[in-house]
């Protein structure tokens, strides 16, 4: 009787378009040995109509992508290190990104005639080419390629336009290095040779989607490469995975959304698959954020700039927790996301009401802002209630701009039921306050005093002498 992977084989290949590729499951008793036995009941993935006369099989494990196969033995595997890259191999391609838009570049070449001398005319010139070269090894990031031999294994297209970057581009950038190699094992069986290899889930190129439903790839036996030419990733066969392989942004399934930027549109969002498939960082392109820009590129600016988000997560029981920075919470099954962001859960003061619901307090923190001509920050003071049926809410919202010359302070009381905000008047030593009482479901207003002895402490602003 035919194995259940078989029958599921067989049913995709039959409700999908003629000709499709379909990434389903390894049979159940794979091992990374180099034999195929377990392999020979699949139907091929990759049939191709090419002069070597070969079979080919791809399919997905818990821990990556596994590439099986067998091919004459007379086929010319490179011998050496140094052969890889041109001799006979395994060639494996593949993205998830069909294309990669990159913002446009912030600068008009024509402005460089407006340099003040033909030094800096110069300058700004290289400017332009030295993009050209670094926005085409960031697209090639998307894209990873390997050539694997029973002599070995190496990547041959992210890695050497990684080698492209200068050194201060490389430190800006939120993903390492992509040298990371399949594992794999060849063996000879009587006029053929045999091979398996399982490529991690952290070794593959970034995503921009968590349902990992589709993927370009391509897998053969070739005796050349021409892989440095080769950029565009629509190309390349599209292939179906099924089931789909599900990652998700921390343990509460965040959603992958577009970036917001500021004074730009939303970007598309990115992340490098890891091997657990639980992501907690993503990466996406920008211009540098300012708001008045110069008509000449400076010399140390890219673009697009790289910027990234960490997400967070912090266990409030066993088996319960939250994650940020955009709030989401779950509990065994129960996730919930909410229209609030946390950018530090670790700070957060956590109480348990009466009621069963929970305090949840962000602040007060003092927060510097970045560009600022002289030295101005924002204190802030949130307070949101989690309650017994997974609604937040956020119940107080205080703070100020400060700036050197005005003080300000929050006392809040040991139980959390009263809040006490102070401000100083400009220029003086005069204070007055406001006190904010919990009712239950929010804080409110509840005294004022406009003359007001100061507060007990100065914590988050620096006392003042006149």
């Amino acid at each position: 009787m035919p194995s259940t992977s078989r029958l599921l084989a067989i049913f995709l290949l039959l409700i999908c378009p003629a000709g499709a590729t379909i990434i389903t499951q390894a049979p159940a008793n794979f091992v990374l040995d180099g034999g195929i036995d377990e392999w020979r009941d699949q139907p091929q993935t990759f049939p191709l109509p090419n002069a070597i006369k070969s079979s080919i099989w791809f399919a997905q494990t818990a821990n990556g992508l596994v590439v099986a196969g067998a091919v004459d033995r007379k086929f010319p595997f490179a011998r050496t290190q140094r052969e890889l890259t041109d001799g006979g191999a395994l060639e494996i391609v593949l993205s998830f990104v069909d294309a990669v838009e990159l913002p446009d570049l912030p600068y008009d070449p024509s402005n460089c005639t407006k340099a003040p001398d033909g030094r800096a005319k110069a300058a700004c010139a290289a400017w332009f080419e030295r993009q050209r070269v670094y926005r085409g090894a960031l697209e090639r990031q998307f894209i990873r390629a390997w050539r694997v031999a029973p002599v070995g294994a190496r990547e041959e297209f992210a890695l050497p336009a990684y080698g492209l970057f200068t050194d201060a581009e490389r430190k800006k950038l939120p993903f390492a290095r992509p040298d990371g190699t399949p594992s794999f094992r060849f063996r000879e069986v009587g006029e053929q040779v045999t091979f398996e290899v399982l490529i991690p889930w952290s070794i593959l190129p970034p995503a921009d989607r968590l349902n990992l439903d589709q993927l370009r790839v391509k897998a053969e036996l070739i005796t050349s490469s021409s892989l440095q030419w080769m950029v565009d990733t629509r190309k390349l066969p599209l292939a179906t995975v099924f089931p789909p392989v599900v990652t998700r942004i921390t343990t509460c399934g965040q959603p992958l959304a577009p970036v917001s930027v500021t004074y730009e549109d939303d970007a598309p969002a990115f992340y490098m698959p890891v091997a657990s498939l639980q992501v907690d960082k993503i990466f996406f392109f920008t211009n540098a954020l300012t708001y008045y820009r110069e008509q000449i590129p400076r010399g140390d600016e890219s673009s697009p700039y790289v910027g990234s988000r960490s997400f967070d997560t912090r266990e409030l029981d066993p088996g319960e927790f939250l994650c940020g920075p955009y709030l989401s919470y779950r509990k065994g099954s129960t996730v919930r996301h909410y229209p609030f962001v946390l950018p530090d859960l670790q700070r957060l003061t956590v109480k348990r009401l009466p009621s069963g619901s929970r305090f949840l307090i962000d602040g007060p923190v003092n927060t510097p802002i970045d560009g600022a001509r002289r030295a101005v920050s924002t204190i802030n003071l949130r307070i949101y209630t989690l309650d017994s049926k997974f609604v937040v809410n956020q119940v107080l919202n205080v703070g100020t701009i400060y700036e050197y010359s005005t003080g300000y302070e929050i006392e809040i009381s040991p139980d959390f039921m009263k809040v006490k905000e102070f401000r100083q008047a400009e220029m003086t030593d005069s204070w007055s306050s406001e006190t904010f009482c919990f009712s239950g479901k929010v804080y409110s207003s509840c005294a004022k005093e406009a003359k007001s002895a100061p507060p007990a402490k100065r914590v988050l602003t620096e006392e003042d002498h006149y």
